[in-house]
């Protein structure tokens, strides 16, 4: 399921077999929140995936190839896998219309691993964060309103996962009650029940499995990951940790909004949780990050990433590139002509600054799309090149 392949110090090479296929880690996964990943068509996303796009239409399916496809990705700074909202999935079009479409991976039409997260921190968002929408959590579930359709929504534990086996993705996500900084009875409060939840989530999983492979023997069993949640509070955090690894599950996320009052990264809580969690299952950094925040966290021995800024950036002007960041609106980019990025292999840099400059100062909504390109080939690059030994590995390593 995990294997550790190679470590330097604390970084970690390792490869995670979903049922869709391997993932090399580290790796970072766009957000595609509501099915697709903003302001990219299917034809430009091929761009960030090349590589599967020509070797599934050979109709790769053998293990030895799909480990294959997987290095090729890392080593060629392409996607290995995608994150999709399970609340704005549910929201719209519905997860039953999903499951009608033949799940996620048809209705998105991409064949490669999808982790759905379970809409914990969307209730946290939209409860605890918000001044104007009313709701609860109990230690039944969330129930609060949709903001959009007004409709009433109940998510329970068992509800997150049978959600997510509607979709049908690779890597699920338990349901978890997701907090800010607060006072440490509220986050005492949050913990306990996160682990309770956790504990019914990994039931009705175990359950729904069990079905799946009744119904068809032949069935791919997907991963269940738990998430780690206790603010800033070490012993509330190390508490999680404990009672987790006595459910077991495939994975574990450090979750939650752990950044302060202050806004300071929680560097030293990331690190010290990262050394509770066991070598043989990978670790996710949920929602992390800027590029500082994730070879930062590779450093200390997480394995997979997720995060809006490198596609939210880029549809703002903001292009990361091996030479530095680039605030492409600026006037001293109007007669660049120089490629965006010329130490990174992508089609982008047949396009010269100076016409990206022009479609955003235009309005153009080609310009954000080839910006989200270029940051996303460049978050996939600064993970590979976290490496230092990487061009020594001989194939055998991968396998």
């Amino acid at each position: 399921m995990f294997k550790l392949l190679y470590k330097e110090g604390n970084k970690r090479l390792g490869i995670l077999k979903t049922k869709s296929g391997f993932i090399i880690t580290p790796a970072f996964g766009p957000d595609a929140t509501r099915g697709n990943i903003k302001f990219l068509s299917y034809i430009e996303f091929s761009e960030l995936s090349e590589t599967t796009s020509l070797k599934l239409q050979t109709n790769v399916v053998s293990e030895n190839s799909s480990i294959d496809l997987a290095k090729d990705l890392f080593l060629n700074d392409e996607i290995q896998f995608i994150l999709t909202n399970t609340y704005h999935m549910t929201s719209y079009p519905g997860a039953e219309f999903i499951q009608e479409m033949g799940g996620i991976h048809k209705f998105m039409k991409w064949n490669r691993p999808i982790l759905t997260d379970s809409g914990g921190f969307q209730v946290f968002s939209l409860i605890h964060a918000s001044q104007k929408l009313k709701g609860k959590v109990t230690d039944d579930g969330a129930f609060f309103t949709d903001p959009t359709s007004g409709t009433k929504v109940t998510l329970t534990p068992e509800s997150a996962i049978e959600i997510q086996f509607k979709l049908d993705s690779d890597i699920m996500v338990v349901l978890d009650d997701c907090r800010h900084y607060q006072d440490h009875k509220e986050l005492k409060k949050s913990v306990y029940r996160t682990i309770e939840w956790a504990k019914r989530c990994k039931k009705r999983f175990d359950e729904l499995v069990s079905q799946n492979i009744q119904n068809n023997p032949s069935y791919k069993r997907p991963l269940l990951f738990a998430v780690i949640q206790g603010g800033t509070n070490y012993e509330l955090r190390k508490y999680c940790v404990e009672k987790l690894l006595e459910i077991d599950f495939d994975g574990y996320g450090f979750g939650g909004w752990a950044i302060n009052e202050k806004e300071y990264f929680p560097y030293d809580l990331l690190e010290y949780v990262a050394k509770l969690l066991p070598e043989n299952k990978p670790r996710y950094a949920m929602g992390v990050g800027s590029p500082e925040n994730i070879i930062k966290c590779i450093e200390y021995g997480y394995d997979l990433f997720d995060c809006v800024i490198p596609s939210r950036n880029g549809r703002h002007g903001l292009a990361y590139t091996t030479q530095g960041q680039i605030k492409i609106n600026q006037s001293k980019y109007k007669r660049d002509k120089s490629p965006l990025d010329p130490n990174l292999k992508s089609q982008i840099n047949q396009i010269p600054r100076y016409y990206i400059h022009h479609l955003f100062k235009t309005n153009d909504p080609a310009g954000g799309r080839i910006l989200t390109i270029q940051n996303l080939k460049y978050y996939n690059y600064l993970i590979r090149t976290q490496f230092t030994n990487l061009s020594s590995l001989d194939e055998q390593t991968f396998e």
